[in-house]
């Protein structure tokens, strides 16, 4: 009787009175969960659309690096630069998803002695760079022999036999990627090989969509939501255009809805806080604690706020983040994922400056192309896909930009 009435709530370990507890208790969930592994789990899934909402390959270009410490499946896969120098790839055909920074503390019960397994998985991706140590599992990397082909499968990692709490500190650096995520009150972690972090990080790159698609409207000007078949999957956003002067313009949209061009009015310094404090409020509504929302704002400040472009942010269904990443934890755990959905669109300025890579002197050129930001290499093969001219190929060919060919 006792356990049909506790369900999955029943632990190994918990002793006989906490069971009665949590019979007795007028909040079963809120009784039974001291004894209960908590999880809580945030991290940005980012693509690039373009003005008709469809993803544009190769973006396994690096935002914020990691330190040195943190492991590869395949070294460089994640291009730092532009260019095919040794060892690192061009444009990878396959990537039109980012897995950016997922980090997921553990919050133990008092007492909590057991060990724990977690294991994620990347629907049609790979888990590309994690820490601490971890099984993983690559389709089409070849981890030996150093080689990257095609994605042919589920990437998956796992940590087996993790010990909880303790004060072993994780690695030094000064990292703001790395520190900022150390700044939470949760249990520190330990492998069985004796690595150790407040956290589990990893990321990965993927060829998989978006559950929101933007397109650009021919009249208007504006971005509208393309209808997603399932309703469930149609979320708000947020669109924000960054300078590079610092001032933004926002807009909160709708689910299905569509934004209005931005006026020159709307820009102002004071909207990026503005921009800021909305999304942490949402994320704590989401289930974050707040030293774990100002975690991920502070490690993505940079990229989310001050790097200029035209960019939506939507926090991403449930549903679908465990449909993409498959979560397992043992013992049984309550569980909080958070994933922010983040969509760089390109714009027409940014097509204008691509027309005028092909008939720039190469100095200039060269200037303008930077001023794309990270995804440039990705925006000029896909400008050669729309409009190809042998001036523009002659040019990618310079920069040394091409697709990687597995």
């Amino acid at each position: 009787m006792m356990q049909r009435w506790l369900g999955d709530r029943d632990l190994p370990g918990m002793n006989i009175l906490t069971r009665v507890a949590c019979i007795l208790a007028l909040n079963v969930a809120a009784a039974c969960a001291a004894d209960r592994l908590v999880i809580h789990e945030w991290g940005t899934l980012t693509s690039l659309q373009d003005e008709d909402g469809r993803a544009i390959a190769g973006i396994n270009a690096d935002d914020e690096a990691v330190p040195a410490f943190v492991h590869e499946v395949a070294p460089n896969l994640i291009r730092s630069r532009d260019g095919i120098g040794k060892g690192i790839p061009g444009v990878h055909p396959d990537v039109t998803m980012r897995l950016e920074t997922p980090v997921l503390y553990i919050h133990a019960p008092a007492g909590f002695a057991g060990r724990v397994d977690v294991g994620v998985k990347f629907a049609g991706g790979w888990l590309t760079e994690f820490y601490p140590d971890a099984e993983v599992t690559a389709p089409g990397i070849d981890q030996k022999a150093g080689t990257v082909g095609h994605i042919t499968g589920d990437g998956t990692l796992r940590w087996t036999g993790l010990k909880i709490g303790g004060d072993a500190a994780g690695p030094k650096t000064d990292a703001r990627v790395w520190l900022s995520p150390r700044r939470v009150a949760a249990d520190n972690v330990t492998t069985v090989g004796g690595e150790s972090e407040r956290f589990l990080f990893y990321r990965g790159v993927g060829k998989a969509d978006q559950i929101l698609s933007l397109r650009r409207d021919s009249t208007t000007g504006g971005e509208r939501a393309v209808p997603n078949a399932d309703p469930a999957m149609n979320p708000p956003y947020w669109l924000a255009d960054i300078r590079p002067d610092g001032t933004a313009a926002i807009q909160s949209v709708s689910p299905l809805g569509s934004s209005r061009p931005f006026q020159e009015g709307d820009y102002d310094t004071a909207n990026v806080a503005a921009l800021r404090d909305g999304m942490k409020g949402e994320l704590i509504a989401a289930g974050l604690n707040q030293d774990e929302a100002d975690a991920l704002l502070n490690t993505w400040a940079d990229s989310y706020f001050k790097n200029p472009g035209l960019r939506a942010f939507y926090l991403y269904p449930r549903e679908a983040v465990d449909k993409l990443l498959p979560l397992t934890v043992t013992p049984a755990a309550d569980v909080t994922r958070v994933m922010v959905g983040r969509i760089e669109l390109v714009t027409p300025e940014e097509r204008a400056v691509m027309g005028k890579l092909s008939t720039a002197n190469l100095q200039e050129a060269e200037k303008e192309y930077a001023g794309l930001g990270r995804f440039r290499a990705a925006m000029a093969l896909d400008e050669e896909r729309r409009y190809p001219s042998e001036e523009l190929e002659k040019f990618m060919g310079t920069m040394s930009v091409a697709f990687y060919r597995p």
